[in-house]
């Protein structure tokens, strides 16, 4: 995770326009997250979701902090496979990529974890607190009491559940608001294809050496992505929710 990224040639840092806290609009270079050499990820990945070989890149523009909630969002977050064999160069931040925003380098170390779905995730319905309770210890699963940084598995929700919203989102759907205008009809059939997403990566505060960077206020970044497009390899079409307290 952070550090300068490891890139193949030819590779354009990616960019958003966006406007910030201060009403400012201008076109900023996304802060680099992380780097994941899939041949280590692969004994872990159970399901098969990523490429047995190769890197995957995480970037986020970390200075308009966008939420995700907003089709205009696109373009905030981005995520890049390269497949294996790529020439791959250390490549240096763009002058203009605040020093604020550029994380230090921290090595990774990969594990297995079981887990079950979140207790708000709405795919799965209504769920007895207790029953849940007593699921998590019969198998050996975290309560998800707080985030963490990780590839895969279930979301540590702070919010409420993001399927529906990556869904809806990717159809031209503004969240952000009360009233989406959509029909109930609409709504069903965005919840009946909100299960077509799954987690890819999230991303707690960055908290190392004295460098400290918190996604709102104690939030994380969740990247989903729809099963299709990962068994296509197609990362491009990630969408990146930020949630916080």
């Amino acid at each position: 995770m952070g550090g300068m990224p490891d890139l193949p040639e030819g590779f354009s840092w990616p960019y958003f326009t966006g406007t910030d806290f201060d009403g400012v609009t201008a076109s900023r270079p996304l802060a680099f997250l992380a780097q994941f050499n899939l041949g280590e990820v692969a004994p872990h990945d159970r399901d098969g979701r990523l490429p047995g070989s190769g890197m995957l890149y995480f970037f986020y523009e970390a200075h308009t902090m966008l939420w995700g909630f907003d089709p205009a969002d696109r373009g905030c977050a981005r995520v890049f496979y390269v497949k294996e064999n790529a020439k791959l160069t250390r490549k240096n931040f763009p002058d203009d990529l605040e020093e604020q925003y550029i994380l230090p380098e921290m090595a990774l170390n990969f594990s297995t974890l079981n887990e079950l779905p979140d207790i708000a995730e709405q795919r799965f319905g209504i769920v007895d607190f207790d029953e849940y309770q007593q699921a998590c210890t019969r198998y050996g699963c975290p309560m998800n009491e707080s985030c963490s940084t990780k590839l895969l598995g279930y979301a540590d929700l702070i919010q409420g559940d993001i399927t529906y919203e990556c869904e809806a989102v990717s159809r031209g759907v503004y969240c952000g608001g009360s009233d989406d205008g959509l029909s109930d009809d609409e709504r069903a059939d965005i919840q009946a294809h909100a299960a077509d997403w799954v987690l890819l990566a999230q991303f707690d505060g960055i908290h190392s050496g004295g460098y400290e960077l918190d996604w709102g206020d104690d939030g994380c970044l969740y990247f989903y992505i729809k099963k299709e497009d990962a068994r296509a390899r197609d990362f491009s079409k990630c969408w990146c929710v930020l949630q916080c307290m």
